[in-house]
C-alpha cells in the first residue's frame, strides 16, 4: 500500500510555518477568526508534525468512517511502531476533541456563508462540504 498526500502542503522552516496558517481561517466569520486562531489553530497544526499524533489521527478517522470495530486492531498495528504506546481510549478521546473542533469550524463557515449570501446578498468565495456524519 502506498499513501500519497496531495492535500495542502504543511511544513515549517526553523519552527516557522511556511504556509500562512491564517489561510485556513479565511472562510470563517471575521468576527471570530481571532478566537479560533487563539483557541485551536496551533493545536491542529502541531498534530501534523508529531509522528505519534499523526498515527492517532489516522486511527481516529476510523471512528469518523463508522469503522469502530477496526480501531482496536489499528491501535495494535500502530503500537508496533511506537515506544510510547497508545490506547483505544486515547484515540477515542482524540477523536471527540477533533470532531468538536471541525464541527465548530464547519458551523462557523456555514453561518458565515448564510450571512454573506442571504443577509448581505454577496458572493461566498468558498465551497463547503455537505453535512459530515460523526
Amino acid at each position: 500500500m502506498t499513501y500519497i498526500d496531495v492535500s495542502t502542503p504543511l511544513y515549517r522552516k526553523d519552527g516557522k510555518e511556511m504556509l500562512p496558517a491564517e489561510l485556513f481561517l479565511k472562510s470563517t466569520p471575521p468576527i471570530i477568526r481571532g478566537i479560533l486562531k487563539l483557541a485551536f489553530l496551533k493545536e491542529v497544526l502541531d498534530r501534523y508534525y508529531d509522528f505519534k499524533s499523526i498515527l492517532i489521527d489516522l486511527v481516529a478517522n476510523l471512528f469518523k468512517e463508522g469503522l469502530i470495530e477496526f480501531v482496536p486492531k489499528a491501535v495494535d498495528i500502530v503500537n508496533a511502531f511506537l515506544d510510547d504506546k497508545i490506547s483505544f481510549e486515547q484515540v477515542k478521546s482524540y477523536y471527540k476533541r477533533d470532531a468538536f473542533i471541525w464541527s465548530l469550524f464547519q458551523s462557523m463557515r456555514r453561518t458565515h456563508r448564510f450571512f454573506r449570501t442571504k443577509i448581505m446578498r454577496k458572493r461566498y468565495e468558498f465551497i463547503l462540504p455537505g453535512k459530515i456524519k460523526r
